[in-house]
């Protein structure tokens, strides 16, 4: 009996050392089991991105010029497409007519002047005669009515004086804004009567105005951005020109439509420009790019981090060297970057590689991103 604590000593012995070895040979195999992935950091940028809409260019005044009077066009006073000053004037109707007219007018208040100045003489020399009781005051109270009566001819031929004078003026036919004339105005020898035909157009090249339409869901936005200032509003509006480059000054909004359009459930906008030099065209297509209500320091991650199941995204999270699923809430993707609102915070790791391997609370093994 006594040998047996002899024996058992050697065996417990060997047996404390198997287990040495199982413990170190368990982790070295786990270590084997561990998913290989590269990790990014969540990090908080200041972001600026666009969303884009087709838009054209439209004058916010154009005007049709049209004839006030009849007559033949004897002269022309500017080039077609040519920059026209408010008030130059462009055109001129034969005006031997209208000058005779005021003449005319003018000789008719000279008469009915003349006539006024007699009445107004017999007025006065019966009202002295009335007083001395010499004639009856009948003859007084006519020649008081035949002053009134030529007092009014004068008037009436003072109204005819600015008539013939207005239709004379109305001969030289003027530009009523400044800005670009159209190609293929009338030309000399043209007949024209009051309203026909359209001389020339007029549109107004600086400001200019763009016009796009807006998806109803902005419509609010659209209403904060009315109230704002051109400073306020800063680069909120910018356009894209056909050669795909920058314009190099902001809009506004200068005015939107009364209601949505019922089949593409958007707002028409009209913006407004400065052109100082004239690379707006009237009719031209630009981009309009409409600063992104996401724009602003945000939560970004890679955009290959994020997965999706069953219409929730997710991404996998690393915390000693483990990786845990987590629900995210997205927001707009900016080139590779992805924006995320709500789920993660700054400075955490997510899986960027090797997702597919990857199951809530596996054991990982990371590797450096290769740039």
């Amino acid at each position: 009996m006594k040998i047996y604590p002899l024996l058992l000593f050697p065996l417990l012995l060997a047996c404390g050392g198997g287990g040495s070895d199982a413990g170190q040979e368990g982790s070295a195999k786990e270590q084997e089991r561990a998913v290989g992935v590269r990790v990014a950091e969540v990090e908080a940028r200041d972001l600026v991105f666009y969303e884009s809409f087709p838009g054209t260019v439209s004058p916010l005044e154009r005007v049709e010029v049209r004839p006030q009077v009849s007559g033949y066009i004897t002269k022309k006073h500017f080039e077609d497409g040519a920059r026209v000053r408010q008030g130059q004037q462009l055109y001129t109707i034969d005006v031997r007519r209208y000058v005779a007219d005021v003449n005319q007018a003018e000789a008719g208040i000279e008469a009915a002047r003349a006539d006024v100045a007699l009445a107004e003489k017999n007025v006065a020399r019966y009202r002295r005669l009335a007083e001395a009781e010499a004639i009856a005051i009948q003859t007084l109270d006519q020649a008081e009515a035949e002053l009134e009566s030529r007092r009014q001819a004068l008037n009436q031929a003072e109204a005819s004086l600015n008539s013939a004078q207005t239709q004379l003026d109305y001969a030289a036919i003027r530009a009523p804004l400044t800005g670009i004339t159209d190609l293929g105005s009338a030309k000399v020898g043209t007949q024209v009567s009051p309203g026909s035909p359209v001389l020339t157009a007029i549109s107004q090249e600086e400001p200019v105005g763009v016009d796009f339409a807006l998806p109803q869901d902005d419509i609010p936005r659209l209403a904060g951005f009315e109230q704002m200032s051109r400073e306020e509003l800063d680069s909120t509006f910018r356009l894209r020109l056909p050669d795909g480059t920058i314009y190099p000054f902001f809009g506004v909004v200068y005015a939107s439509d009364q209601a949505v359009d019922a089949r593409t459930g958007a707002l028409t906008v009209r913006l407004r420009f400065p052109n100082q030099t004239n690379v707006l065209r009237n009719g031209m297509n630009v981009t309009v790019e409409l600063l992104n209500r996401q724009s602003g320091r945000q939560l970004v991650i890679p955009s290959k981090a994020l997965a999706e199941q069953m219409g929730e995204f997710y991404v996998y999270t690393v915390r000693d060297s483990m990786a845990f699923r987590q629900n995210v809430t997205t927001g707009e993707q900016v080139r590779d970057l992805q924006i995320v609102l709500d789920g993660v915070e700054e400075g955490m790791q997510v899986v960027v590689e090797g997702l597919k391997a990857v199951k809530d609370s596996s054991r990982v093994k990371i590797t450096p991103l290769q740039n």
